[in-house]
């Protein structure tokens, strides 16, 4: 995602991460790992240099890109995503969700049968279908 917190920010958040790992036994095997565990826990700590309104333009690009369609950004769609952004789902998180949402898997037969009609922003964002389409087998 392409959260726009400020390097100072971060910086200043990064001994509270290694405190938070060391409590609670986190142990990384690479660094990717590492990695992807500090993004996430930094938007969980709700800081508020991300710009709600940026991340959104994000999502809805990132959407139309996979989906090849074009959708607009309402108040529905605005009030849905900041629900799951105060969650702290990461950019990966959200393309994941999207991607999934639009396979072509025998196991999506819905959608397929539907040619995605259905598959829009404010579905992926509805209740849990995010966390459904993110954990969704391929």
């Amino acid at each position: 995602m392409q959260n726009r917190l400020k390097i100072s920010t971060v910086k200043n958040n990064i001994s509270i991460f290694v405190k938070h790992s060391i409590s609670t036994q986190e142990i990384y095997n690479n660094d990717g790992e590492l990695f992807k565990h500090f993004g996430n826990w930094i938007r969980k700590q709700n800081l508020k240099d991300a710009d709600l309104e940026t991340e959104l333009n994000w999502f809805i690009n990132v959407f139309n890109k996979i989906s090849n369609r074009d959708f607009k950004i309402t108040e529905t769609l605005q009030k849905s995503f900041s629900k799951q952004f105060a969650v702290g789902y990461s950019g990966a998180d959200f393309r994941k969700a999207i991607a999934n949402l639009y396979s072509s898997s025998p196991k999506n037969k819905w959608h397929l049968e539907q040619n995605f009609k259905f598959a829009t922003p404010e579905y992926l964002l509805k209740e849990d279908n995010l966390n459904k389409y993110l954990n969704f087998k391929i």
